[in-house]
């Protein structure tokens, strides 16, 4: 471990979806989780890649019309204030060459000032993980899970990555509903890991996300009594709305 180059980290820590890399320091996700461990070359190395991104965003950002109206924050102006904070939960769906699914979801919690490690005393620069954690669920088209893995590569204790092998008690369970009833009866509290856990939400709505077009064309012409499970889910599908008449008229319940 090197810690003769400066973090480029300016405490504007939220990620540019768009870039996939931090408004604030140009790096990757990957990149501020592993800074601190990166030899002095790698650092370098990652430093002018970080001067490049940040000469392409600007060319970007020159070139951009005016007329286009792009915004960075679209809610009302707030009041002057400081970042102390960021989350940054990324979710993806893969479909694998076998027929199985992996739906995989990263986790990183970053304050923007100086932290210790809570056992060791270890020093944290600003920017860099106090959570850095993964999770892989393997499914197929019936939404039943087939393997899961989690990692955790930053928390904050060095024994807070222990407690993952507990997540495979989520082989054969199926996503749908009732999905955080169930995560939390495996692996709630003291049986499991309270971001982890945090994570298994987004990573089921994913689940449904990335599987819909081949679950549609897994099920069609399969006979089901069972209701669309985005009824009633919120405002857009409530079952006397014009959505459901359009696409469900089965169970529309409207004049």
């Amino acid at each position: 471990m090197s810690g003769d180059v400066a973090s480029p980290c300016i405490n504007l820590c939220v990620m540019d979806d768009a870039r996939g890399v931090c408004r604030g320091c140009a790096r990757t996700l990957d990149e501020i989780a592993n800074w601190v461990s990166y030899t002095r070359t790698e650092k370098l190395a990652i430093l002018e890649q970080v001067a490049q991104r940040q000469a392409a965003a600007d060319e970007t950002r020159t070139a951009l019309p005016a007329s286009t109206g792009a915004k960075t924050m679209p809610l009302p102006s707030p009041a002057s204030r400081t970042l102390m904070h960021n989350r940054t939960i990324e979710c993806r769906g893969y479909e694998r060459a076998d027929g199985l699914w992996d739906i995989e979801g990263h986790l990183v919690d970053a304050k923007t000032y100086a932290t210790t490690a809570r056992d060791t005393g270890r020093p944290r620069e600003p920017g860099e993980p106090v959570h850095n954690m993964w999770l892989r669920l393997t499914i197929d088209l019936d939404m039943k899970i087939h393997d899961a893995e989690a990692v955790t590569d930053d928390g904050p204790y060095a024994l807070c990555g222990a407690i993952t092998p507990n997540f495979k008690a989520l082989q054969g369970v199926t996503i749908g509903p009732g999905w955080r009833k169930k995560t939390l009866a495996l692996l709630g509290g003291i049986k499991g890991c309270t971001h982890l856990v945090e994570l298994l939400g987004p990573l089921g709505t994913t689940a449904f996300q990335a599987t819909g077009r081949a679950r549609d064309k897994h099920n069609a012409g399969k006979p089901s009594t069972k209701k669309p499970y985005q009824l009633n889910a919120c405002h857009i599908y409530q079952d006397d709305g014009p959505a459901v008449k359009e696409r469900w008229p089965k169970y529309y319940t409207g004049k």
